[in-house]
């Protein structure tokens, strides 16, 4: 007895709810549709009830049957006595552009490649919009858009809306690829963004101008090259009188300043190499010029090939080491901060946004 009170309850509280909604929220509002209590349905709403509707389609679905299912839905919406016939004629042509995309790509080279990239059908047709003062729409901003306040009779409006959210599912599901592939690509770009600014070569502010030019506001991915340009380091150099003399080898501490160089990153802009002419200022020797390999987070070897000579008129040759102390030491530039974001936006634009569902 009180289980059934408890029923009685729950039914009397979700019909107060749907209903405060408004008679055309409880057909066309996806989320207020779904409250709707199953034992108020009747046996053709409940057959065209979405979830109904789509565990129907999954057999279909899995052995990619989307043309069919596409078809079965445009001969219900053509027999369907309630849906008034211009609503009807609209609804008809919107399935009718649908089932023409969905066949060429069917009989594209690539079936598989075109629902990956989600290209050859727009999947977000059948929208229903809800929008001020209980407007409700659909195919909202589309110039034969329906406005299901004009239609009266809540046997029509279900008729139409739960068939174009049965449609919006479906769509989702034929998408799924595609989003998968979005959301990697996306993931993609932002580690290869993190790598190259916690894992390239930093760039001083002049650098930073410089290698601007290889930005781009629509780019997905960091550049592959950066020049250096008057580049300034700390580094240790370790000097002999000549090659027969490693005894005599000792350390200078010494400030270097890379003129020019050229860094290429790999794929995942997880490491790079290169290669830039060295001048060493050591702290109490004399300067010396040379070259700098680029090896990445491995590290910075320098050899000076030539060094002003001393008073015994030797020429001393000498190796540096370095490190980029300026990467850990500052913060990612700004720049840097907003290309990352501009690219990621460009992902999502390009990728994201063309397999989002409304339903």
């Amino acid at each position: 007895m009180r289980a059934r009170i408890l029923a009685v309850s729950f039914l009397a509280a979700s019909t107060a709810t749907v209903g405060a909604q408004g008679p055309v929220a409880q057909d066309c509002d996806y989320s207020v549709m779904r409250q709707l209590p199953w034992s108020l349905l009747n046996v053709v709403d409940r057959s065209m009830h979405p979830d109904s509707a789509f565990v129907r389609m999954a057999e279909r679905m899995a052995t990619n049957q989307w043309s069919f299912l596409a078809d079965s839905i445009l001969g219900e919406v053509a027999k369907d006595v309630h849906i008034p016939p211009v609503e009807g004629r609209v609804f008809v042509e919107r399935m009718i552009e649908l089932r023409s995309e969905l066949q060429a790509v069917e009989t594209s080279p690539d079936p598989q490649d075109a629902r990956n990239r989600g290209i050859g059908v727009t999947l977000a047709r059948f929208r229903v919009a809800p929008g001020p003062g209980g407007l409700y729409e659909l195919f909202p901003g589309q110039t034969w858009r329906i406005d299901l306040r004009t239609i009266t009779s809540s046997a029509a409006r279900r008729a139409l809306c739960w068939r174009a959210f049965t449609l919006s599912r479906m769509l989702s599901a034929y998408a799924g690829p595609a989003r998968r592939s979005a959301v990697d690509a996306l993931e993609q770009s932002e580690k290869k963004w993190d790598n190259f600014t916690e894992k390239g070569y930093s760039m001083y502010p002049w650098e930073l101008a410089l290698n601007s030019a290889q930005f781009s506001a629509t780019s997905q991915d960091p550049p592959r090259h950066q020049v250096v340009f008057f580049h300034p380091a700390l580094s240790l150099e370790l000097v002999a009188p000549s090659r027969d003399s490693l005894t005599q080898l000792r350390r200078m501490d010494a400030i270097t300043i890379e003129p020019v160089g050229y860094l290429f990153y790999n794929d995942s802009r997880s490491a790079y190499i290169g290669i830039s002419s060295l001048v060493s200022l050591p702290s109490n020797g004399r300067a010396g010029i040379g070259a700098m390999a680029h090896l990445g987070t491995y590290g910075k070897v320098g050899a000076i090939v030539w060094r002003a000579k001393g008073a015994d008129g030797r020429r001393d040759r000498s190796l540096l080491l370095s490190a980029d102390l300026y990467q850990f030491l500052a913060s990612v530039p700004a720049k840097l901060s907003d290309a990352k974001r501009s690219a990621l936006k460009a992902v999502t634009r390009e990728k994201l946004l063309t397999v989002a569902q409304p339903q």
